[in-house]
This record gives structure tokens, C-alpha cells and sequence, in this order.
């Protein structure tokens, strides 16, 4: 799960130095730039904490279900159920 997350910050981050190089390589005027920069950042910030957030909920939802289940075997164990058949009685 992290490592999903750690490619999708690298592929945002390369995204971002991409369009800024090429806006370097066009001259762009520095304020143009920083602002640019600056918006971009916001908005990766705010797309990798969504995506962090969600890996959490996920996380805490799959380890409430492992918790569920080992209760019920726990259940399961404590109070075992013994099925007997009447001997000559089929099925």
C-alpha cells in the first residue's frame, strides 16, 4: 500500500519538475514561475494527502475485518459443536 502511494508522489513530482523545466527552457518570467510552482505544489499536496488518507481508511478498515474474523474463531474454538448421526441412519 505505501509503496503504491510512494509511485504515485514520484510520478506527481516528476510531473512537476517536467513542466518546469520546460517553462525554464521557454524563458518564463521568474514571478510566472514561482506562482506556477507554488499552485502546483498546493495541489499535489492536496492530492497526495487525499490518497494517504484513503490508504489509512483501507488499512483500518481491512485490520477491523482480520479482527472481526479472529473473533468468531475464537468463538468458534470456545464453543465447539459436535454433530452426532445415529449409527444405520444414512444421510
Amino acid at each position: 500500500m505505501l509503496q503504491l502511494l510512494r509511485l504515485s508522489v514520484q510520478q506527481k513530482l516528476l510531473i512537476l519538475l517536467e513542466d518546469l523545466l520546460q517553462l525554464l527552457e521557454e524563458h518564463t518570467d521568474p514571478r510566472e514561475l514561482r506562482a506556477m510552482l507554488s499552485e502546483r505544489l498546493a495541489a499535489a499536496e492536496q492530492q497526495i494527502f487525499g490518497e494517504f488518507e484513503e490508504s489509512v481508511k483501507a488499512f483500518d478498515e481491512r485490520e477491523e475485518r482480520r479482527e472481526r474474523d479472529i473473533q468468531r474463531l475464537e468463538a468458534v474454538l470456545r464453543e465447539p459443536r459436535v454433530r452426532l448421526r445415529r449409527a444405520g441412519k444414512c444421510c
